[in-house]
């Protein structure tokens, strides 16, 4: 599942978008979209549609509380700085 910003995207949107469609090829991953309008908020949504990461452009993306809890859940993956925070590193810590 792809997770973008869209205030801060702005006129990269597309680039963004681009970004990360790359890094799920890459890592073997089908890309999924969140949906336009939902109730849930992204934790329970990931857990809902069983997603394996989360792939955002950046780290500014999201804040580092939300980094925590979706790393409980599933990888998180941010394009640029490469970076993995895994399932596994959070459960051991």
């Amino acid at each position: 599942m792809a997770y973008i910003d869209l205030d801060l995207s702005g006129r990269a949107l597309e680039w963004d978008i681009a970004q990360c469609r790359r890094l799920a090829r890459r890592l073997g991953y089908a890309m999924v979209w969140l949906p336009e309008f939902t109730v849930l908020g992204l934790v329970d949504l990931v857990r809902e549609t069983d997603v394996d990461a989360v792939l955002i452009p950046s780290p500014e993306h999201m804040s580092p509380h939300l980094v925590g809890m979706l790393a409980g859940v599933v990888d998180v993956e941010a394009v640029e700085p490469r970076r993995s925070i895994t399932r596994q590193a959070v459960r051991l810590a």
